[in-house]
């Protein structure tokens, strides 16, 4: 065995042994020492799909007739493909570079979609994909269950309480899907589902109107947010188990909800962007707007506020460093947030880099309905962000290092909405099992 594959085996063992004691891994090393990698930018609305070369950010190809789902996001798999559905067709594909850096779509699925899929997540093994369909005044949801090496579809019918999005998550032994149906979340064996059998294993009750959630292969936990906060259970032999409410409402910050949580790389942390709403559309630029974070072991929640305006739920996350990206009439900015739990400055605000203003972005005083808004990402590292101009087909590149915008990417579609921004780097096995 070489020395690089000898420290390789060293570290997985650390990581392991850290893991089953229940401590949260030390960060990890760029995933790549080159920062080489690949940024797609997705134009839903232009139906294109854009890959850009890392560091380089040269243009290396596109992929057309793609309605990119942006509500369901995207997942890149340890072996180098890239998970996303396609609004337009209805299907699951799974995309590859070839040599060169073209994107090319090496498999693909149709699915049991209604009008498109909201949430998907793959199990911790990467061998199955599940995702949720969309459809209207209906008392059931498809449940699409994946195989990740034959690129086959078991669709499943799960029946709902609520009118609301379906949340599934794969996890646990035996595997079983968790999945919040409204107002209840419940278990099913895997094996049950593709044999055809939908019989629940365990039920626990939540508030209605769930949005987001997360699952902890290592800890065998479930989240999923809802109004009044994050109800967590844990996941035993095929059964939800001592079940609870963490609030949004801490530290002394009241209002909002995370509507898209994130796990941290290193599994420890559970982070959102929270914003308390303004007394009406028109003053959005008084928004409050907080960053929360449960530890992910003891449940611990904390609440950092961190600006004013408009900043999505969505938010680019690295091992190091967690990027928000905002409108606000004294200037648009993004922000970088310390997420190292080794540091000093963990959970501060460590970089505010300005943006150049959006063409047709919000205006002081006039409701945002209409108006143009951002997208962003980071590679897994932390050395580069980005954030898109909606509207005006830019993409802004922020180099961490010096915490200012290095560069821009010109698009040749307008990114209406801002689009959505995805940087992968090769080797990287997601903690997050949920496409973002």
């Amino acid at each position: 065995m070489s020395m690089n594959g000898l420290r390789r085996l060293l570290a997985l063992g650390l990581a392991a042994l850290l893991v089953a004691c229940g401590l949260p891994l030390a960060p990890a090393t760029p995933a790549t020492p080159d920062g080489k990698g690949f940024l797609l930018v997705a134009d839903p609305q232009a139906e294109r799909i854009y890959s850009y070369r890392l560091p380089e950010l040269a243009l290396a190809g596109q992929l057309e007739g793609v309605k990119f789902g942006v509500h369901n996001g995207a997942l890149a798999l340890a072996d180098g493909r890239i998970l996303f559905t396609d609004d337009k067709s209805g299907e699951l594909l799974a995309l590859r570079f070839t040599e060169d850096g073209r994107p090319s779509i090496a498999q693909r699925v149709k699915l049991s979609a209604g009008g498109r899929i909201v949430w998907s997540s793959i199990d911790p093994e990467g061998k199955y994909w599940v995702g949720a369909s969309q459809q209207d005044k209906t008392t059931f949801e498809y449940a699409n269950l994946v195989d990740l090496a034959t690129f086959t579809n078991t669709a499943v019918e799960i029946p709902m309480r609520a009118d609301e999005e379906l949340h599934p998550a794969l996890g646990g032994n035996p595997l079983t899907m968790t999945a919040s149906v409204g107002g209840e979340v419940r278990t099913y064996l895997v094996r049950d589902l593709l044999a055809g059998r939908v019989i629940p294993t365990s039920t626990v009750q939540v508030e209605t109107g769930s949005h987001g959630a997360v699952f902890s292969p290592p800890l065998n936990r479930f989240w999923v947010t809802t109004p009044k906060g994050m109800n967590v259970a844990d996941l035993q032999e095929g059964r939800l188990r001592t079940p609870s409410l963490i609030a949004w409402d801490v530290d002394g910050l009241k209002g909002g909800r995370n509507a898209r949580p994130r796990l941290s790389a290193d599994g420890a942390r559970i982070y959102g962007v929270l914003t308390q709403p303004a007394g009406s559309p028109e003053q959005w630029a008084e928004q409050q707007v907080d960053l929360h974070v449960i530890d992910a072991k003891d449940g611990t929640p904390r609440r950092f506020s961190i600006g004013k305006g408009v900043v999505g739920s969505r938010f680019g996350l690295s091992r190091p460093y967690l990027l928000t990206f905002g409108v606000h009439p004294d200037g648009d900015e993004a922000k970088l947030i310390d997420i190292d739990p080794s540091s000093k400055t963990l959970h501060q605000i460590v970089g505010r880099i300005p943006l150049q203003a959006m063409s047709n972005g919000p205006t002081k005083g006039v409701p945002t309905a209409g108006r143009e808004a951002r997208s962003g990402t980071m590679t897994p590292d932390g050395r580069l962000g980005f954030v898109a101009n909606g509207g005006d087909g830019r993409v802004a590149v922020i180099d961490t290092q010096s915490m200012k915008v290095s560069g821009s990417i010109s698009v040749p579609t307008p990114l209406k909405s801002g689009g959505f921004l995805f940087a992968v780097q090769t080797g990287v096995k997601p903690a997050d099992l949920f496409l973002r």
